[in-house]
C-alpha cells in the first residue's frame, strides 16, 4: 500500500511540474505620444516625407511587453522585440506613395495579449524635392586588390576596407560576391556580411554600422526616366517599406531602390558588372537631397 501511495504522490508532483507557467490575463495598453514634432492623429503628409511617432506602452502589472508592431494597410512595416514592463519608443517612418494609409500600432506581451491604436495618414499633394546625382561610380569586389568595395553616399568616395575602417561614420554601401547564393551583390556595414568580408578591419569589428536597405527586387523604370530625373518624383513613385539589407544577383541595366541610414531614398542604376569576387561594378544613382 505504501508503494501505491508513494507512486500516486510522485505522479501528482510530476504532473504539477509539467503544468505550464500560469500567465497573467491583464491586457497591456498602448497610446501615441502627443507632443510637438510627433504624429498622433489623422493627418495629411506628402509622399516621401519623414515623420515621428511616439509609442507609449505599459504592461499594467501584467506580463512583460514583447513586441511593438506597426502595420500599414495590413502590411507589417515595423516589428521590434522587447522584454520590459513599459516602453516609450520614438520611431521615424516615411509616408508611402499610397493615397491613404491606415497605420495600426500594436503592443503584445508575453501572454500574447495585445492592445492597438490606429490613425490614418492621407497623401497630400506637394511639390517634389531636389536630388543628388552621382555618375559612373566604380567599385571593386571584395577580393579586388586594385579598387575599393566600400562607398560613401555623403561624399561620393570609394574606400578600401582598411580606409573604410577609419571612416566608419560615412560608409553606406559595400559591393561583394557571395558564391553561396547572393552572387554579385550590394550590402552595407549593417548587413551582417560575416564570412564574406574578413580581417581585423572587417565590419564585424566596427563600432559604427550604418545600414542601407534595398528594394526586394529590381524596380521597373525606363533608362530615360532615370537619366532625365530633375527632382525626386521618380524616387517617390518607387518608394518601398519592406526593404532588405542586400540587393542580390546584380546584372547590367537593373534599377534598385535604396534608403540610407538617414532615411533618404534613392535609385541605383547598374551599368556594368564584370567578373566575380575580383571583378568590378559600375553604377550611377539619384538620391533625395533633403
Amino acid at each position: 500500500m505504501n508503494k501505491v501511495i508513494i507512486s500516486i504522490i510522485s505522479a501528482i508532483l510530476f504532473l504539477s511540474a509539467c503544468k505550464k507557467e500560469q500567465l497573467s490575463d491583464i491586457q497591456p495598453t498602448i497610446e501615441l505620444k502627443v507632443a510637438s514634432g510627433f504624429i498622433s492623429e489623422d493627418t495629411e503628409l506628402g509622399a516621401g516625407v519623414q515623420y515621428k511617432v511616439g509609442v507609449i506602452a505599459s504592461a499594467e502589472n501584467g506580463e512583460n511587453l514583447t513586441n511593438i508592431i506597426i502595420k500599414s494597410n495590413g502590411n507589417t512595416i515595423f516589428d521590434n522585440g522587447y522584454n520590459a514592463p513599459s516602453l516609450a519608443e520614438e520611431i521615424t517612418l516615411t509616408k508611402s506613395n499610397e493615397s491613404s494609409e491606415k497605420l495600426t500600432f500594436i503592443i503584445r506581451n508575453k501572454a500574447r495579449l495585445a492592445d492597438s491604436i490606429s490613425i490614418t495618414i492621407k497623401k497630400a499633394e506637394i511639390g517634389f524635392g531636389s536630388i543628388i546625382k552621382y555618375s559612373s561610380v566604380i567599385l571593386g569586389c571584395n577580393e579586388n586588390t586594385n579598387t575599393g568595395n566600400y562607398y560613401s553616399l555623403a561624399n561620393n568616395l570609394v574606400y578600401t576596407q582598411s580606409e573604410a575602417f577609419n571612416n566608419q561614420d560615412v560608409i553606406d554601401i559595400i559591393y561583394f560576391f557571395d558564391p553561396a547564393g547572393d552572387e554579385n551583390a550590394l550590402g552595407s556595414p549593417g548587413a551582417n556580411l560575416a564570412g564574406i568580408l574578413t580581417g581585423s578591419d572587417a565590419p564585424d569589428n566596427w563600432t559604427i554600422l550604418r545600414t542601407t536597405r534595398y528594394s526586394r527586387s529590381p524596380i521597373s523604370i525606363k533608362a530615360d526616366e532615370f537619366n532625365n530625373a530633375l527632382n525626386d518624383s521618380l524616387i517617390i513613385a518607387n518608394l518601398f517599406t519592406d526593404g532588405g539589407r542586400k540587393a542580390k544577383t546584380l546584372s547590367t541595366s537593373q534599377f534598385w531602390g535604396f534608403v540610407n541610414n538617414e532615411n533618404k531614398y534613392g535609385i541605383i542604376k547598374i551599368e556594368d558588372v564584370t567578373g566575380q569576387s575580383t571583378g568590378t561594378l559600375q553604377f550611377s544613382l539619384i538620391m533625395q537631397a533633403e
